[in-house]
């Protein structure tokens, strides 16, 4: 009984280190592609790979923050910052999409309530992608578009994970 208790206690051990070591790493992942010289910012909506869209809306729906279209316009195009609804509108701009080698980040602001600014990470090879969707907290709503700010932001951490298809946060409280 106290062996297959201590066995317990260290697979639970084990657990809880390889899972704090996936966020440090995940963190340092996001922040090398973000500072590399070789990764190629994009401002297009066109630029987005559509696996990429499908990953995002697949998340927006796990977090309830899916309004029944997932299109986004261009950086300094209207969209729809507040809960006032204005036709024609949609809720999401782009900030910017990078990609180095086989590694994306797509950036991005959500309007409506709690109007706030999303990045999402994958990584593609030919049989496998890895999809991490986050939050950003403690940016002000004039930083959204500065790349030195948001780059500020994932050095200092300021950003939560939100999806990731691997564990069930699916809550966004904002």
């Amino acid at each position: 009984m106290k062996t297959s208790t201590t066995v317990l206690l260290l697979a639970s051990m084990l657990a809880f280190q390889c899972a704090s070591v996936e966020k440090p790493d995940l963190q340092q992942r996001v922040f090398s592609v973000a500072n590399d010289s070789n990764t190629h910012f994009y401002y297009d909506t066109h630029k987005i790979p559509a696996w990429m869209l499908r990953k995002a809306k697949r998340a927006s729906k796990k977090t309830r923050t899916y309004d029944g279209v997932y299109k986004m316009v261009n950086p300094e195009e209207a969209f729809q910052r507040t809960c006032v609804i204005e036709e024609g509108l949609l809720r999401r701009r782009l900030v910017f999409m990078a990609v180095r080698k086989n590694q994306y980040l797509l950036c991005y602001e959500r309007g409506g309530r709690g109007h706030n600014l999303l990045l999402s990470f994958a990584t593609r090879s030919l049989f496998k992608t890895n999809y991490y969707h986050f939050g950003f907290f403690e940016i002000p709503v004039t930083d959204y578009h500065n790349l030195p700010k948001i780059k500020q932001a994932i050095t200092q951490k300021q950003f939560r994970l939100l999806y990731t298809p691997n564990q069930d946060l699916h809550f966004c409280p904002f």
